[in-house]
Parts: C-alpha cells; structure tokens; sequence
C-alpha cells in the first residue's frame, strides 16, 4: 500500500507542477497531502489518503485539460487504461486476465458495438455534447473511488468509507440511493446517509460491461420476455427468457432485474465462472443489465420509486 500511495501522490506533485501559475488551490492540497502521506500507518490511513487523492485529482482535470473536452477524454483514458493493466483479475476457471475497471474502458462487445464509459464518452465528445466536460471528470471520480475501495476489505454489507464521499460528491446525502459497487458486485441501499439494507449482485460480463455513473429508475415491469441481440450463433445469444421484476435504469435496454437462472452472485460473478445451479446461463456475467436475485428484488420492488437514485461505481 505504501507504493501505491507513494505513486498517487506522485501523480498529484505532477499535475500541480504541469498546472504552473494556475496552481495556487491545488498546491495548498499538496501540502495537505504530503502532510497525510507522511503520518499513513494503518489500513484505514491509506484507504482515507487514497480517497482524498482520489477526489483532488479529480478536480484538477479540466484545468490539466484547460477545459478541452478532446483533451480531458485522452488523459481519462490513458489514465483508466493504466490503472486496468495494473490490476487485471485472472480467472482460474478459464485461465485468461480480465479488467477489473472494464466498466469504464472502451470494450468491443464483438457485436459490432462498443461498450463501456470510454465509448460513450467519446461519442458525447464528437458530438460536442454541452456536459461533456462534467461527465468526463464526474466519470474519473467514480474510478477513483473504485481505486479506493479495491483497498477497503470492509464486507460488503457494512458501510463503506467511499460511500460517504460519493454521496456528498453528488449531493445525495438527503436521497434514497442504491450505491453499486462494479468490483464487490454488491448494492448498499442508503436512505438519508444511513445504510439500510445490502445485497448482492452480478453485472455485465467483460466484454459487455455495466456502464459507472448517477442514474434514475425508471418504469417498472413485470412477467416480461427478454430477448437477445446476439444471433443464435453467437456465444453471448440467449433464449427467451421471462424475468419477474425488472426496472429500467438507463436507454437502450438497461435494466435492473431479477434473474432465476443465476443462484451465484457477488465477487467476479461478472467473469467466467461455473454457476452452482448448474444452470449454463449463469455463468458469466450479464449483458449489462444488473442481475439481482429474484427473492430479493421482489422484496424491494415497491419501494423502488423514481425517485430512487442509483450509483454505479
């Protein structure tokens, strides 16, 4: 954990140097850090340093990029790529290395379409979308709170230290907010700041991630078919399959549902695995939607309103 830190406060002593004149603020947050840096010796120490780093490097970005969306989008990625073939999680099951921040790279879903955050991001770029900006910085916050909590063994069913700061980063301190962690493949309901209830899930599989971001639930269904955008030939097609609850979360498809061919959910779910129930489409991940256990989603459906704000990080 040392090098680790040692390396974030690197890249933050670098950053405020290439900012110059324009540095005033942030080299009073490196003072901070360094500060921080030389009194870290418990677990919690690094996790607080990592997230603190997390969220000054995150405000520094547009003035790295000097506003430039094009620019802001190259320094996301390379960073987002850096930091994912650092930390890959090799799968025993087929023995090949995944990305633990797949979510938010560009991915080619082998379907003619590109999945992940870079994509879209990059699309919003060329389109010169007018919140470009704000969503390629709000989207670099998100992976730095992931970097974090990749150090944090809180369980999953605990509050987390990152919780906190992505609730007060959005102001949603006061909301109902389901936080979505990508590398837990876990959900922790807060209301008011306060845990309510946790559980767990599995999300997109590698190649077709869950996309990061502040979403709103949408409209509620029940007893619907779902159908697979992959030809039958293909390895990701599935049949038709009628789900209980399902809540869409976002266009194009993305729901929150239940899932009655999946009985394994949690940690590296979302990766090539061999599902206890024996039952084969449950041995990967989703195809972006979040698959929640059917029992659970039942329960929780009508408290689920549209008011209802979902994190993904």
């Amino acid at each position: 954990m040392k090098q680790r830190a040692q390396r974030k406060l690197q890249m933050l002593e670098s950053s405020v140097q290439l900012l110059g004149q324009r540095a005033t603020r942030a080299r009073q947050q490196l003072q901070q850090t360094r500060a921080q840096y030389a009194t870290l010796t418990t677990k919690q120490d690094y996790l607080h340093f990592f997230i603190q780093t997390g969220t000054y490097l995150t405000g520094l970005q547009k003035e790295l990029a000097q506003q430039n969306p094009a620019q802001m989008l190259a320094l996301y990625l390379h960073y987002v790529q850096q930091w994912g073939d650092a930390h890959r999680y090799y799968d025993a099951f087929d023995g090949k290395d995944y990305y633990l921040n797949s979510s938010y790279l560009t991915m080619d879903g082998k379907n003619g379409t590109l999945y992940g955050a870079g994509a879209l991001l990059r699309e919003m770029v060329q389109q010169h979308t007018s919140d470009a900006l704000q969503h390629i910085q709000d989207t670099y916050f998100l992976h730095s709170m992931l970097e974090a909590n990749v150090e944090d063994m809180t369980p999953f069913n605990r509050p987390h230290a990152v919780d906190s700061r992505l609730l007060s980063y959005f102001k949603l301190e006061k909301e109902h907010v389901l936080v979505l962690s990508l590398t837990e493949q876990a959900v922790r309901i807060y209301r008011h700041g306060a845990l309510e209830r946790s559980f767990l899930v599995t999300t997109g599989r590698h190649h077709r991630p869950t996309p990061p971001g502040l979403f709103r639930l949408g409209q509620h269904q029940k007893n619907i078919v779902l159908h697979s955008y992959d030809a039958p030939s293909s390895p990701d097609y599935y049949s038709p399959t009628t789900v209980q609850h399902a809540i869409q979360f976002w266009e194009n498809g993305y729901l929150l549902h239940s899932s009655p061919w999946r009985q394994d959910y949690g940690p590296f779910t979302q990766f090539p695995h061999r599902d206890s129930g024996g039952n084969p489409e449950g041995n990967n991940g989703s195809h972006g939607c979040i698959n929640v256990p059917p029992a659970t989603l039942a329960q929780l459906e009508p408290s689920l309103t549209e008011q209802t704000r979902l994190l993904i990080f």
